[in-house]
């Protein structure tokens, strides 16, 4: 499913008064997405997660430790981590930040059962086939 695709479907499971309800979907693709409409990337931006909260859609949540998944990846720098997602995460995923953790909110139950089949995103993350 593309990322047009996904807006349109959040969009209509939104509240019938919320103010992106009547947003051109070329609109919400610069606002919800951090690639806007052109990348491939299915990062989402915190007004397009806010969006898909709104819309009821189930997350799953990831906590990773930035510093000993960097080292993991041999001690690239720590932005190649959000780099590494986006290669790999093949659905709506949000990142947030807190003083010493990640965590990653994927909007995806297939993804999901794969992350933990793997038995964590770190695994999934250099395991996976991208």
């Amino acid at each position: 499913m593309n990322k047009k695709t996904i807006t349109e479907i959040v969009q209509n499971q939104l509240p019938y008064d919320h103010e992106d309800k009547n947003t051109s979907l070329e609109d919400l693709m610069f606002k919800w997405w951090a690639t806007g409409r052109t990348g491939t990337g299915l990062r989402l931006t915190d007004q397009g997660y806010m969006a898909f909260v709104l819309a009821d859609i189930q997350e799953y949540n990831y906590v990773i430790n930035p510093e000993a998944f960097v080292k993991k990846l041999n001690n690239k720098a720590s932005w190649d981590l959000t780099l590494k997602i986006g290669k790999t995460i093949k659905c709506p995923w949000f990142i947030t930040i807190s003083s010493k953790f990640l965590t990653v909110k994927i909007f995806d139950s297939k993804v999901a059962m794969m992350i933990n089949l793997y038995g964590s995103l770190e695994d999934y993350l250099n395991l996976a086939k991208t």
